[in-house]
């Protein structure tokens, strides 16, 4: 049997991580565009030979500023809220009622459990979905006696399924809501806050010479617009 390639063990090693958490995915895949969107930034400007010295004494600080910003405030903020909402569902603060009552019938019956498999499997803090995946993982239940194992695998295994949907799905909705802030309004905000602080410095304002980065884009306006006075 052809053994799986390293490659191949990478790629699998990826999906089972990030299918189970789409909102993490987002975040590193979200923070590495930031990240080579400011390197090509960066990377423009150094390689533009119609900006002067000067100006790029100016610019690149300003822009370098920039990408730090923008990969900092995305990634800093949106795994916050992440954690946050990650938090609120391992609690048990918010999870479905099915979920609710299988973990409730979990407590009820402690006593099919001896004192060290208890502490394994509930810990010294309340977190519902360590708890859950404890319970199911099969060399722990290799040892149990089959009434308790039957007990796991109709009540405890979907209940665990279940949770690990959920809190995917809270995850990503966090995740898509803190990058929506974060692009929106606070990475402006604070990025105006320090090009600000680098014009006082400078004793330079920010402008865009058009001449010197040369024409961008140049269309003829549809008769049909060109109808309209506004």
């Amino acid at each position: 049997m052809q053994q799986p390639s390293l490659f191949q063990n990478c790629l699998t090693k990826i999906w089972d991580t990030y299918s189970k958490d789409v909102g993490k995915s987002l975040i590193h895949l979200g923070a590495v565009g930031w990240f080579f969107g400011a390197l090509a930034q960066v990377g423009a400007l150094a390689f533009n030979k119609k900006i002067d010295k000067e100006e790029k004494s100016f610019l690149f600080p300003q822009e370098i500023a920039d990408g730090v910003i923008n990969v900092g405030l995305y990634y800093t903020i949106c795994q916050g809220i992440k954690s946050l909402a990650d938090s609120i569902v391992d609690k048990g603060k918010f999870i479905p009622e099915s979920v609710n009552t299988s973990y409730e019938k979990l407590l009820a019956n402690k006593n099919l459990f001896t004192p060290q498999e208890q502490a394994k499997i509930f810990g010294s803090k309340k977190n519902i979905t360590k708890t859950l995946a404890a319970v199911c993982d099969a060399k722990f239940m290799k040892n149990l006696a089959p009434v308790v194992q039957n007990f796991i695998t109709n009540e405890i295994k979907p209940a665990a399924a279940n949770l690990g949907s959920w809190k995917n799905g809270i995850g990503t909705i966090a995740t898509i809501g803190a990058s929506v802030l974060a692009c929106n309004v606070i990475t402006p905000y604070t990025r105006n806050i320090v090009a600000s602080k680098i014009q006082e410095k400078t004793g330079k304002n920010t402008y865009y010479d058009y001449k010197a980065y040369g024409k961008i884009c140049s269309f003829s306006q549809s008769k049909t617009f060109s109808k309209f006075k506004i």
